[in-house]
């Protein structure tokens, strides 16, 4: 196996938590902070460079999500799933919690904690961050374990706060809750399983095509395989049937020149937990577990051509809609 130090392309169908990236914008009166989704094609283009065969997208109802595809080429649009649209996992999420919340006099607004003045002064920064870190990481983790998505999170810190706030906490609610979940993130290790990346010999030309690798039958059948990492009771079977692919691939004249195998590490799921109570039960709907994935250099290579596009009439017209519709709220 040749080794060199490209990035493997380990995205597969995965969960992504923004659709744009954080602008600051000047008003008559105030200056506010704001997503600008004219980074969203970018985003796009980048998680599919990087293999993503599904990207999942919280819902923000018709007219937005129409209003996302439509600054997508058909060929991505495909790709897109709208999720979460009843918000059922960010109950979910809330529901689990709830005791933290009451405990610490902790309130939620959507995905927003906000503190009561009492909770400031008696609760330590260091379980601050601890609740603000789990509350932080659990939603997306909640919408992988429905949806059967990979997500990017922080599970050595998520596992780690969940912890000390069981240990901390005096409420027996919360200290279940917060144990159910320290046994389900208590099912992941660092794994290693054969990958692909594009050749750092390879010509421009030759990564430019790679879209259309996505599109052939051996890779298809490479993503299919892939999903099957977050199966705990079949992770051997498939990660056997992923270096079958792999190598076959890189073998094959279209794409020798332009792929290579590589090693990808990879926190996966080795167990299933027990379905011990009705909570497990619905957090963990299937014998899914999400896989954990790193998502930021394929973040990092689209907000640099975002930021390359300044200039771009479209985007500029995009971005004079938006901040339109910002200003008159």
């Amino acid at each position: 196996m040749r080794t060199s130090t490209a990035i493997p392309l380990q995205l597969n169908r995965v969960y992504l938590p923004i659709v744009g990236f954080e602008q600051k914008l000047e008003s008559k009166y105030e200056s506010f902070m704001y997503s600008d989704v004219t980074a969203f094609e970018f985003i796009v283009e980048a998680l599919v460079a990087h293999s993503a065969s599904e990207i999942a997208v919280e819902s923000y109802g018709e007219k937005i999500n129409d209003r996302l595809l439509s600054y997508l080429p058909r060929t991505l649009r495909k790709r897109i799933k709208f999720i979460d649209a009843d918000r059922s996992a960010l109950k979910l999420a809330t529901i689990i919690f709830s005791p933290i919340f009451e405990e610490y006099h902790m309130k939620v607004d959507g995905h927003l904690l906000g503190l009561q003045n009492i909770a400031k002064e008696q609760l330590a920064r260091a379980l601050l961050v601890d609740i603000f870190c789990s509350w932080t990481f659990l939603y997306p983790f909640l919408l992988g374990l429905k949806y059967k998505l990979e997500v990017d999170i922080g599970i050595e810190h998520f596992r780690k706060a969940v912890s000390t706030i069981r240990q901390k906490s005096k409420n027996p609610e919360s200290r279940a809750n917060m144990s159910i979940l320290e046994g389900i993130l208590g099912c992941y290790n660092l794994g290693e399983i054969e990958g692909l990346r594009i050749a750092p010999h390879a010509a421009k030309e030759q990564k430019e095509s790679f879209i259309r690798f996505l599109e052939d039958l051996d890779y298809e059948e490479l993503s299919r395989a892939n999903f099957g990492l977050g199966l705990p009771l079949n992770f051997k079977k498939y990660s056997i049937r992923i270096r079958q692919l792999v190598r076959r691939i890189v073998s094959n004249d279209k794409f020798s020149c332009m792929l290579e195998a590589c090693s990808r590490p990879l926190m996966i799921a080795t167990q299933v937990p027990m379905p011990s109570s009705d909570l497990v039960k619905t957090m963990v709907p299937s014998s899914y577990i999400p896989p954990i994935v790193n998502m930021e250099p394929a973040l990092h290579q689209a907000r640099e051509a975002w930021k390359r596009s300044v200039g771009d009439e479209t985007l500029a017209e995009r971005r004079k809609w938006l901040e339109d519709i910002l200003e008159l709220h």
